[in-house]
């Protein structure tokens, strides 16, 4: 049996690909949602996101490291227990990857607001990180992950053969995380306004992050800023099932 040591490499490889792709895809979502708010973010155009991207990659990197690195093992321990399932997949990546996305999209929306000159207040200490960067917007961010990549390579397996070439698998990926990421766009929406919350200083609620999004942007909740956030779904979902 393959162990997380022995893709360790690999591993490593995926994770900075795909950090690369979430910071550059994401801050245009973090200034699109802050427009609607008393102090909308500037436009951030491709200069400023790539002057950004050596301060955020390391941080981001090491994340998805540990992040793929746990989602493995929890499969192969739900496996063991169990006995071999594709939803195992699914939920190990939705457990783990919640927090760790959470984490992930609020260092890039402080990342953003700090950029523009625009610190978060308050202490720095591990306990508030977890508090105000981590548990707001935590519940969407495991339906979301457990849904969108999660999802897709659940899925992509049972469309694309097991011995198609990596091409292939790449661009079955590619569709299926596609899909899936159009399906829990809202709930990525309301875990990215529970961030831009917390970040000016509140402490939302799920439940309120949800309404506010709603209130917000209306029906296009389910799909706005999916341009951006489709690309890095269906390219992690990808690069994953290859």
């Amino acid at each position: 049996m393959t162990t997380t040591k022995d893709v360790l490499l690999p591993l490593a490889t995926s994770s900075l690909a795909c950090s690369a792709t979430l910071i550059e895809l994401t801050i245009p979502q973090v200034v699109r949602l802050s427009q609607p708010t008393a102090a909308p973010l500037p436009a951030t155009p491709l200069t400023a996101r790539l002057a950004m991207l050596p301060r955020l990659l390391g941080p981001q990197t090491a994340l998805t490291v540990v992040q793929f690195g746990f989602i493995r093992e929890l499969r192969d321990a739900m496996d063991r227990w169990r006995g071999p399932h594709p939803l195992h997949l699914s939920l190990s990546y939705g457990l783990v990857s919640g927090p760790c996305r959470s984490a992930a999209y609020n260092l890039l929306i402080a990342g953003t607001y700090a950029h523009h000159g625009r610190a978060s207040p308050g202490d720095a200490s591990l306990a508030r990180f977890w508090r105000t960067k981590v548990v707001p917007g935590l519940a969407w961010s495991v339906l979301r992950d457990s849904g969108s990549v999660g999802g897709g390579i659940v899925v992509a397996p049972l469309v694309v053969p097991r011995d198609a070439s990596p091409p292939v698998k790449f661009l079955g990926g590619l569709g299926c995380g596609a899909c899936c990421g159009l399906a829990t766009q809202l709930f990525h929406n309301a875990a990215l306004t529970a961030g831009r919350m917390a970040e000016a200083g509140t402490r939302p609620g799920t439940l309120e992050a949800m309404r506010l999004c709603l209130a917000e942007h209306g029906a296009s909740a389910l799909y706005v800023n999916y341009p951006y956030r489709v690309a890095v779904i269906a390219l992690w979902t990808g690069i994953l099932h290859v």
